[in-house]
């Protein structure tokens, strides 16, 4: 799949695939640095108070500072479109988590990880010994 013919639909290919189209356009560069940005900003109390970080909630930050942006640019005549890939879905918040984990180890132990509800698929973020709110 190649990022112009990227589509954001879970039924309509491998959610890894799309990630990796999804990072093929321009804006998800920088939407990725938000993500960053955003769950290094929670890291030191989630240390403090030894608990895990829900990928879900960075990407839905992240998502409503992309609306915000998007409003105050529109606002002074600019866009920041959406399929420039400034924007997030939900088929990408298991990816980008394993992308946290594999390109910030030191972060792994924050990152919540939860089973796949349909064991087997590759997609599956699965980490040994830690449960549900651990």
């Amino acid at each position: 799949m190649t990022a112009t013919q990227l589509h954001f639909d879970p039924k309509d290919g491998d959610p890894c695939e799309q990630f990796l189209a999804w990072k093929q356009l321009p804006g998800a560069g920088h939407v990725l640095r938000l993500i960053y940005r955003e769950f290094a900003r929670h890291v030191p109390e989630a240390r403090r108070c030894k608990t895990t970080i829900g990928v879900k909630m960075v990407v839905e930050n992240v998502r409503h500072k992309i609306k915000t942006r998007r409003i105050r640019l529109a606002n002074m005549g600019g866009e920041l479109p959406k399929w420039k890939g400034y924007a997030l879905n939900n088929v990408l918040t298991a990816p980008i988590a394993r992308h946290l984990a594999e390109h910030r180890p030191d972060w792994a132990d924050l990152i919540e990880m939860r089973e796949s509800p349909k064991k087997g698929k590759k997609w599956a973020l699965i980490v040994p010994g830690k449960g549900e709110g651990q």
